[in-house]
């Protein structure tokens, strides 16, 4: 009966192994396929990320990093499915097959079929996913191109404004130089004018008087004036007939008129004392006040505090106080008499000495060669003449 039984196997098992074998090599056919297929794939895919790092959009490479993912899983997959094909070969699958029972064999057969049907379900799945992924990199790529376009078309627009712009400033420049020259002109026309009517006018009131001085002047070498007072009336903006007092006066230089209109009765102020004292006397406030901060250093308020400000301008104005009575107390009749306080500290004031200490007194020998020494006496005589308290010197 042992010898029977192999016989009997060999006999049932022969009809199952030419059934099974174009089934397994069918099988063997589609994992290589399907292996081909997703080699291939994979090139696309990267191929693919190439082109979506080039397009440089966030969305694209995440789902590429997602396909990328599924792809290796599917790989993995059917390197698993090539090795179980690769370790059991045809003849050893024959060998399992005929060896087996026929329910082992046919479950050995069903559960190749439905692993190979998970995996081309998968493999449909990463063809979808391919088709969606190429879909979203040509809609990026048409959204990029469509941004590039727009953007060089607004781009575009831009430059030609710019232009616009330019071109609309070029001109405005060149409307506004015209202007410019245009009220230069005018200028220079209304100053010719201003000129010919002032010659005009100082020809018809002032010419006799500046021919006069003119004389004066040529006999004498200095400066003449000659003072002439008459009533003046503009054309619209004077209501009325005014006063005005004409200075006729040739210097070196030329001729050099002047007018003052005034209100002041002329039998109380003559033209020429309402020119010299009233009117000039004006500018000679003006001096003063700038002889003080110049030379008396009364602009000097640098301090911190207000007080300390004060106490520097009480100084200055004690100073020039004593500067005024020098001038006109010792200074009267002098070369100095007019000078200012600049020129009394350098001339009469400054002077080089040789100061010696004694027990009892401190001698000051001043300079014999001082060039003002006559000046100097004569301001010690008048300031010791005035002075109730005797002045040793």
């Amino acid at each position: 009966m042992s010898q029977e039984k192999p016989a009997e196997r060999v006999s049932a098992s022969a009809p199952r192994r030419y059934k099974a074998a174009p089934l397994i090599a069918t099988i063997t056919v589609v994992v290589l396929v399907i292996a081909c297929a997703a080699e291939g794939y994979l090139i696309y895919l990267k191929q693919l990320q190439i082109v979506s790092g080039s397009m440089d959009s966030e969305v694209i490479k995440g789902e590429l990093t997602k396909l990328q993912t599924n792809l290796e899983q599917a790989n993995r997959s059917v390197t698993r499915y090539g090795d179980l094909v690769g370790y059991y070969d045809l003849g050893e699958l024959e060998e399992k097959v005929r060896d087996a029972q026929p329910p082992s064999a046919r479950g050995y057969i069903t559960k190749l079929e439905t692993d190979l049907q998970v995996m081309a379900t998968k493999l449909d799945g990463l063809q979808r996913e391919r088709d969606t992924l190429k879909k979203d990199r040509d809609k990026a790529f048409a959204e990029k191109t469509a941004a590039e376009t727009t953007f060089r078309e607004e781009l575009g627009k831009a430059d030609q404004q710019v232009r616009q712009l330019e071109q609309d400033l070029k001109n405005e420049k060149a409307a506004h130089t015209t202007a410019v020259e245009d009220l230069q002109a005018q200028v220079t026309e209304w100053k010719g004018k201003y000129e010919k009517s002032k010659s005009d006018y100082e020809e018809v009131r002032l010419r006799h008087d500046l021919e006069q001085a003119k004389r004066q002047f040529a006999s004498t070498g200095q400066a003449a004036r000659v003072f002439k007072d008459f009533l003046y009336r503009t054309l619209e903006s004077w209501s009325r007939s005014r006063r005005v007092v004409g200075k006729a006066e040739y210097l070196p230089k030329g001729a050099n008129p002047r007018f003052v209109v005034t209100s002041l009765s002329p039998t109380r102020w003559p033209a020429q004392t309402l020119y010299e004292q009233e009117y000039c006397g004006r500018g000679e406030m003006e001096n003063r006040i700038k002889e003080q901060q110049l030379w008396l250093f009364a602009d000097r308020t640098s301090a911190s505090t207000m007080r300390a400000n004060q106490l520097r301008l009480w100084l200055s104005s004690v100073a020039y106080t004593l500067m005024l009575a020098l001038r006109r107390v010792g200074l009267k009749g002098t070369e100095l008499a007019r000078a200012q306080c600049g020129t009394i500290r350098t001339k009469l004031l400054k002077i080089g000495a040789l100061v010696r200490v004694t027990v009892r007194k401190v001698w000051v020998s001043l300079s014999e060669s001082f060039p003002y020494v006559s000046v100097f006496r004569r301001v010690y005589a008048h300031l010791r003449s005035q002075c109730p308290v005797r002045l040793r010197c």
